[in-house]
């Protein structure tokens, strides 16, 4: 609890060795693993609502946060994901599950 762990940096910027490159950004594998960590962790009932911000085209390729997502998505609570626009029809499809449950804002 209370525990901040960097997750993404733009590429050309200083970025420790252990970080991986998509497309135009550095992302820390340790930070994934720390979400993952936490829902592990989780003593006693189910949160109430998840928020996931955001699933995008790393997440289309199985990495990120790909693998929280699948989980959420059976667990008993509400969950709120963020999608890009153009990912709209990409992300319900790669995670199985129904465009119904779509809201634009």
């Amino acid at each position: 609890a209370g525990r901040r762990t960097p997750l993404a940096r733009p590429a050309g910027t200083d970025v420790p060795r252990d970080w991986f490159l998509f497309r135009r950004f550095f992302f820390n594998s340790a930070a994934f693993a720390a979400a993952e960590s936490c829902w592990a962790a989780l003593d006693g009932p189910q949160p109430k609502e998840l928020i996931l911000d955001e699933i995008g085209p790393l997440e289309l390729e199985g990495r990120g946060f790909a693998p929280l997502l699948r989980i959420f998505l059976t667990a008993a609570s509400d969950l709120t994901v963020s999608v890009r626009p153009s990912l709209l029809e990409a992300v319900p499809d790669y995670f199985g599950f129904s465009t119904d449950r779509i809201i634009r804002l």
